[in-house]
């Protein structure tokens, strides 16, 4: 789990919208599921079939549907797609560390490869011939981009990724291995 800020409740709705229902002021780290939520981490239910699970939770928060508004007391947003808010949420507590401009002395970048100055390539990454990495973009660490890739502005190509050749990667892609 990455270390976060906290953000209050009225930050995150003056940021990511929705309605506040309860004390704007509740401070949020983390986010977590309602069964283990503590007092600084927000839970969230999608589907009302759910909602006892609101009965007991320790969360300092809940995302509701605006339907549910009534079904707790704690600190709610409401959302018409809880699901969809609880991942903006999450994307803003667990920010990705910044990048690293630069390629790592143990990377292997071909010389007909284009890396722009702005990207980072971790140890042990494999940048084939003709292949181009775009602004901001990161490749990590055993990462391979195969010949003639295009991987597009600000992605995140974490370890062990494998993009054959030939392949085109678009703007703002995060890519797991497996």
């Amino acid at each position: 789990m990455s270390q976060s800020r906290g953000y209050s409740l009225a930050e995150i709705v003056a940021r990511l919208g929705g309605e506040l229902v309860g004390d704007g002021n509740v401070t949020v780290c983390q986010v977590a599921p309602l069964e283990r939520a503590g007092a600084d981490e927000i839970g969230f239910i999608s589907q009302a079939k759910y909602l006892k699970q609101l009965q007991g939770s320790r969360a300092g928060a809940v995302i509701l549907a605006p339907d549910a508004r009534e079904a707790t007391l704690l600190p709610r947003i409401l959302s018409p797609n809880p699901y969809l808010y609880f991942a903006r949420v999450s994307a803003l507590l667990n920010p990705p560390p910044p990048v690293r401009p630069g390629i790592h002395p143990r990377a292997t970048v071909a010389a007909t490869a284009v890396v722009d100055s702005t990207a980072e390539i971790q140890a042990g990454a494999v940048v084939d011939e003709g292949a181009r990495v775009g602004a901001r973009s990161v490749v990590g660490p055993n990462a391979v981009i195969g010949k003639n890739t295009v991987v597009g502005e600000d992605c995140r190509l974490y370890a062990n990724v494998t993009v054959y050749q030939d392949c085109r990667i678009g703007r703002r892609v995060i890519l797991h291995s497996g």
